[in-house]
């Protein structure tokens, strides 16, 4: 066993800051529910925002998303897609 990775009741209960679970639906305008808040709470760390993580996904988090895509290259419908969670994953290992 390492001795530098808590373990036992002493080992954390929660994940990393900086992992996220969009969950595996598409999210678009009007989806709501916890993989929503991640996606919000992943907006608001990637670019600074102050997004409410609500869990409700509105024209205001869709604009957001839709300029994101852009800047990455990705089709910018404002969808939430397989590809989209894809990129978003691969930069927020890069958060700290």
């Amino acid at each position: 066993q390492n001795p530098s990775v808590p373990s036992g009741p002493t080992a954390p209960l929660t994940p990393s800051a900086y992992t996220y679970n969009f969950g595996t639906k598409l999210l678009m305008n009007g989806s709501r529910g916890d993989d929503v808040k991640e996606l919000q709470r992943f907006l608001n760390k990637a670019l600074g925002l102050g997004l409410v993580e609500d869990g409700i996904l509105g024209p205001k988090t869709i604009g957001v998303i839709r300029q994101w895509q852009k800047s990455q290259g990705l089709k910018d419908d404002g969808i939430v897609g397989p590809q989209t969670k894809a990129k978003m994953l691969e930069l927020a290992k890069g958060f700290k």
